[in-house]
């Protein structure tokens, strides 16, 4: 011990003179000793990211702007043409019951177009010529069919001065603006709930599926939407309208509207199920969902917080493709007889362009059909564009 104690040398420790102050104790900015910020800029907020993304697509807010105009029109349109005279079902007020309303042409302000009818007898002319001054155009008679032909202008009538319908009237005598705005607002009111609540449960119950994929439960849950799927739409259509109409001989033959929807529901959610549990496959084992797994993350938080966000871009995009199918369903329904004339929608008017001559009648609900079914689309693909974090990294 002695030995080994004379090879110690001792050292003089310089004595350390300081004070601690309260300001050795205040709150730091780390943003001041780091400033990552000026690097790679400052932090945004996710929902204007995905504004900002969308809104660099031209055509994106070209159609957005025809798809939010036929919403606002649905809406609109027939409240303002109740409030210039016309009634619910699309009259002229007033003159319901009169004759000259029914088919007449297109007329905006200022204009007096005339209409030309063949196959007419003397009282069909004599009327045209006492409905008052300059009301009939021109007349001529065919010696080989002995009718006559007429030119006349019906808003020369007294009653019809102050009439405007900018697509003229149908064969009924009901405006063709009113009707086809009031059939769009009925068959997007249709479609919007069926494709809200179909969306709503096939991700629910996709994401369950695809989160226990392989599983017992998972084969249950599937098995029960090949059922559902392998049966035909228009079967299921007509089996779900006796079962919600009572199955009376009177009601089982025709749909409402509430029926309609209802049988579309139970039709359509598996589209987006089948979807959901497929996408949810491909992200279930991803980096990120791992770490929360890891970090001890729920099954429900894994699913609803992480998953489904990521795949929001296809989920609007089954949502928007939705709507249309709605639609093209209540036409088809309409084309079958299953769906009762009187009552108003799209579909309707879309089946029953095919048996009239009336070209305003006839082209109007095709071209709004179409062009809300292309701009619908249009929307849905620059929303995932915007949205899907892997469009992005590209």
């Amino acid at each position: 011990m002695s030995s080994n104690n004379k090879n110690i040398k001792i050292l003089n420790m310089p004595k350390l003179d300081f004070e601690v102050t309260e300001k050795d104790f205040e709150r730091v900015d780390i943003y001041k000793l780091n400033r990552t910020d000026q690097v790679v800029g400052k932090p945004s907020k996710y929902l204007i990211d995905i504004i900002k993304r969308f809104a660099a697509n031209r055509w994106a807010l070209v159609f957005l702007v025809f798809f939010v105009l036929i919403i606002l029109l649905a809406i609109f349109a027939p409240i303002i043409s109740n409030s210039l005279g016309y009634t619910a079902t699309g009259y002229i007020a007033g003159i319901k019951s009169n004759e000259w309303i029914k088919d007449l042409p297109p007329r905006l302000h200022g204009q007096l177009p005339t209409v030309t009818k063949h196959l007419l007898s003397i009282d069909m002319i004599n009327r045209y010529e006492n409905a008052g001054e300059g009301v009939l155009v021109s007349k001529e008679y065919d010696y080989l069919t002995h009718m006559w032909s007429a030119t006349y202008s019906p808003y020369k009538i007294e009653e019809l001065k102050n009439v405007y319908p900018i697509l003229g009237t149908d064969g009924s005598g009901v405006d063709i603006w009113n009707k086809l705005w009031t059939s769009v607002g009925m068959s997007l009111l249709l479609a919007f709930w069926v494709s809200i609540l179909s969306v709503i449960i096939g991700v629910v119950y996709g994401s369950i599926a695809g989160a226990f994929v392989g599983k017992a439960l998972d084969t249950v849950m599937m098995r029960f939407v090949e059922i559902i799927s392998g049966v035909p739409s228009i079967v299921w259509l007509l089996i779900l309208g006796v079962v919600l109409k009572g199955g009376s001989d009177e009601t089982a033959v025709t749909l409402d509207s509430v029926t309609v929807g209802l049988s579309l529901l139970f039709i359509l959610w598996f589209s987006p199920a089948i979807a959901t549990r497929t996408y949810i496959m491909k992200t279930k084992d991803v980096e990120y969902v791992q770490a929360t797994k890891t970090l001890g993350g729920s099954q429900a938080r894994v699913i609803f917080l992480h998953m489904i966000p990521v795949i929001a871009g296809r989920i609007s995009v089954i949502f928007v493709n939705l709507i249309p199918t709605v639609i093209f369903y209540e036409a088809t329904l309409s084309f079958l007889g299953l769906k009762p004339p009187s009552n108003i929608g799209l579909g309707v008017m879309l089946t029953n362009a095919q048996t009239i001559s009336n070209i305003p009648e006839m082209v109007s609900p095709i071209f709004v059909f179409a062009l809300f079914t292309i701009s619908a689309q249009i929307i849905a693909n620059a929303l995932n564009d915007a949205i899907d974090p892997r469009v992005i990294g590209r």
